[in-house]
């Protein structure tokens, strides 16, 4: 066999492969996380009635409040997003305010730069003007229910480099984005330096 008829029939399509695995294997591994951290819903119940005035991103910081204060377990990005999540989910139902369901998602990918070892996850915000990411690792501190306005999250935008996933608004769901088809080594480099370990 020649070196183009090797390059041309069997290590281009193994190539071809290699990165479309990638994204396969996200929605395999990480299609629906789950966290490890949990929030007692009598730390929530007690948020309950809060002010019609409050948004996604309010929510958003008391769930944040909630999880990094009152959570048992412990965890990585991928839990306190997800653990996030859910507890954001429980306020708003809490409270009746459904028109925030869809203004909440998940999104995976890598921090830095392309060539980052570790995956990272993070929450993303709909706030009128498209989703904004908030970062679930920074602390936040115990909100007062009254003054949850008053909090300044701004440290916490903190957006992805590479983005290889977002769930679905509103759900848990993730699904690949394009990106994810690019990533330098596909499947075989995201195995190698443990992608599936996100944290």
């Amino acid at each position: 066999m020649e070196l183009s008829d090797l390059l041309n029939h069997v290590l281009l399509p193994l190539g071809v492969l290699n990165q479309v695995i990638l994204p396969c294997a996200i929605l395999n591994n990480h299609s629906i996380p789950t966290s490890r951290l949990k929030v007692d819903f009598e730390d929530i119940y007690r948020y309950r009635q809060l002010p019609k005035e409050y948004d996604a991103l309010d929510y958003a910081n008391i769930a944040s409040s909630l999880v990094h204060n009152y959570a048992e377990g412990k965890g990585v990005c991928q839990d306190y997003a997800c653990s996030m999540f859910e507890v954001y989910r429980s306020l708003i139902f809490l409270n009746k305010k459904k028109k925030l369901k869809n203004k909440i998602r998940l999104a995976m990918g890598l921090l830095n730069s392309f060539w980052d070892v570790d995956g990272h996850m993070i929450l993303e915000i709909d706030n009128g003007n498209g989703f904004f990411p908030y970062e679930t690792m920074f602390k936040t501190p115990i909100l007062d229910p009254e003054r949850v306005k008053e909090y300044d999250s701004s440290q916490k935008i903190n957006p992805l480099a590479v983005t290889f996933g977002h769930s679905f608004a509103g759900t848990n769901i993730i699904y690949p984005a394009l990106w994810s088809l690019f990533y330098p080594g596909g499947f075989l480099r995201a195995w190698w330096v443990g992608f599936a370990r996100i944290g």
